[in-house]
């Protein structure tokens, strides 16, 4: 990318479309915010611009490409927090924007991309595409036979119980892998 980053590239729309939901036998919140930046076309132009990777050790299991860009979030974290009803703090400090493309065409998921992954706590995503390109979203998931909305930081007797049907090791309960169930359902 040549030109620096305007600083008001990731500027919030003062008047989203906002809907709340809960979802769920554990009714978890989802909040949508359509039309969430003021300036998604620009934000997008700039993505189509970054050097993007899918090399595993950057991207893991995701079925894709990712780039990133350090800009301070702090703004960002602060509005939705205020959208979220609590105050929300970065899981890395500073926190990166990261982008991400999925790969259709002819590509071929491996096992670990086919299994559902877990985001601790607050997820923000924010989806760049055009209105007619979309085909989907983000899944929620439940776990058949437990019930299982949400996998527990630390395994509990049902995760355990679980593991021992699935033959699964201690250690790969304790691995960011093991925390992705191979079971799930649609909520």
């Amino acid at each position: 990318m040549q030109n620096p980053l305007r600083p008001d590239l990731f500027a919030v729309n003062p008047n989203p479309d906002l809907s709340v939901h809960h979802v769920g036998l554990g009714q978890h919140k989802v909040i949508i915010a359509d039309h969430f930046y003021q300036y998604p076309e620009d934000i997008l132009q700039t993505t189509l611009e970054l050097p993007y990777t899918d090399r595993f050790e950057i991207v893991g299991n995701f079925p894709g490409v990712r780039a990133s860009l350090n800009v301070d979030t702090q703004p960002l974290i602060e509005h939705l927090s205020h959208l979220w009803g609590n105050v929300l703090s970065p899981f890395f400090s500073p926190q990166p924007v990261v982008f991400q493309g999925i790969k259709t065409h002819e590509y071929r998921l491996n096992v670990g991309q086919r299994q559902p992954h877990i985001d601790q706590d607050v997820t923000a995503m924010v989806y760049l595409n055009p209105g007619d390109s979309c085909k989907g979203g983000t899944g929620l998931y439940r776990h058949r036979p437990t019930e299982l909305e949400r996998v527990p930081i630390t395994p509990d007797t049902t995760i355990r119980q679980l593991a021992d049907q699935l033959e699964l090791s201690d250690e790969f309960l304790s691995s960011p892998e093991g925390r992705a169930m191979k079971t799930f359902k649609t909520v």
